[in-house]
């Protein structure tokens, strides 16, 4: 008699590493949304931090209501690099606007 598995053995095996993968593949996505948005969360607050640093350091130029470019807070050594966003691994090349007491992302200060 020789040893070795029948292909209904093989291929019950595929099917239930398949079923796991299947059962365990949209958790591992959902994992990693969750952590690129935290990632994005936290870039903002860095970049939020960063640009009411600047605007303290140049309280005289600076505007009630500013917006300040993320190449300015790179330049002025506020950031140390440029940011890449988490989600789609792209660079960020936008600027900061405080406005009433809230900050938002904005794709470049001549948009006010």
């Amino acid at each position: 008699m020789k040893k070795g598995f029948t292909l209904v053995e093989v291929l019950a095996v595929i099917v239930i590493i398949g079923l796991i993968f299947l059962i365990a593949f949209p958790t591992m996505l959902n994992s990693i949304k969750k952590s690129q948005d935290k990632i994005d969360d936290n870039t903002f607050e860095l970049l939020k931090n960063a640009s009411k640093e600047y605007a303290s350091d140049n309280i005289d130029n600076i505007e009630d209501n500013y917006c300040i470019d993320v190449n300015t807070l790179i330049s002025g050594g506020y950031i140390d690099e440029d940011i890449i966003t988490a989600k789609d691994n792209k660079l960020l090349n936008k600027a900061i606007k405080y406005n009433e007491n809230t900050y938002e992302i904005v794709e470049s200060c001549s948009n006010e």
